[in-house]
């Protein structure tokens, strides 16, 4: 309460973030947690069951399709699958009753149907490809929703390691009908749990912060949901992780990148729907 009652644009006042809660799932074996602020039940969706636990081996095969340790949701270029969705917000003076900022925190399983079977996520360098990858058909020239808004990404690449292997972390921005340059809407993380598959986190920033001095407390509040991030691999993916490790020893992940120049389709656009006239985007490749 009284947190709630000294809130400011340099120390806002976020409902639930002085109690979090720990959300579990086990994906193919591998264990994933991460600590988020407690919330309202309406505010956070969790997409497979209640206990927030998984097990895809259970479930519903009408959705999904196992094969060895590949998951498909049938798409042919990125699957994924949706895990959890929270919403929550930074709030000011006066007694928390002004909205500073909202933002979004989704977490999804995705991996890369066109990936070649010789490659492994475990591998940095094929990591670097699949984010890429994952950059073009997200929001990049083949996502499937055109929009005239364009995506700039990777900004403030980094990458860090957990539970022994790379992981990524980027921001993008983007420009807007007269080309303007918005920022920062997208924070992304790409963790791997085996050869095959990534966890991607995603913050959006729902509403524009409104105080530059409330944009380090956005950023704080992302970076300690992240480092609360715990993965336990499976036998089978240690098993991938340490062969990755034999077999590309001298393998190596971009320590910096600039955003992707991508090439877009041309065309124009009828009502909502954008036709295509010149195809000119390719996506990246893998090698």
């Amino acid at each position: 309460m009284l947190d709630a009652l000294l809130a400011s644009d340099q120390k806002p006042y976020i409902p639930g973030n002085q109690k979090k809660i720990t959300v579990f799932f086990n994906l193919i074996g591998t264990g994933f947690s991460i600590d988020v602020p407690s919330q309202t039940h309406s505010s956070m969706v969790n997409f497979v069951n209640s206990e927030s636990t998984i097990d895809y081996f259970n479930y519903s095969q009408s959705e999904l399709t196992i094969c060895g340790d590949l998951i498909s949701t049938g798409d042919d270029l990125v699957d994924f699958i949706p895990l959890l969705m929270q919403t929550y917000e930074l709030r000011g003076f006066p007694f928390a009753l002004t909205s500073l900022a909202k933002i979004d925190l989704s977490i999804s399983l995705e991996y890369f149907p066109t990936m070649p079977k010789a490659f492994s996520l475990f591998n940095p360098a094929h990591l670097e490809i699949a984010t890429k990858y994952f950059m073009y058909f997200n929001n990049g020239p083949g996502a499937k929703s055109k929009s005239e808004f364009r995506e700039i990404a990777p900004t403030h690449w980094q990458t860090k390691e957990l539970a022994g292997s790379f992981i990524v972390q980027y921001d993008s921005a983007y420009t807007d009908k007269i080309k303007r340059v918005e920022e920062p809407p997208f924070t992304y993380s790409l963790i791997p749990i085996n050869r095959y598959h990534v966890i991607v986190i995603k913050f959006i920033t729902l509403q524009k912060v409104k105080t530059q001095r409330c944009l380090p407390i956005v950023r704080k509040v992302q970076e300690e949901i992240l480092q609360s991030i715990k993965v336990k691999l499976s036998d089978s993916s240690r098993k991938e992780q340490d062969y990755a490790k034999r077999t590309w020893p001298k393998a190596t992940i971009a320590q910096t990148m600039e955003p992707q120049k991508w090439v877009y389709d041309e065309g124009h656009w009828e009502g909502n729907q954008f036709i295509v006239t010149d195809h000119k985007a390719t996506p990246p490749q893998w090698e």
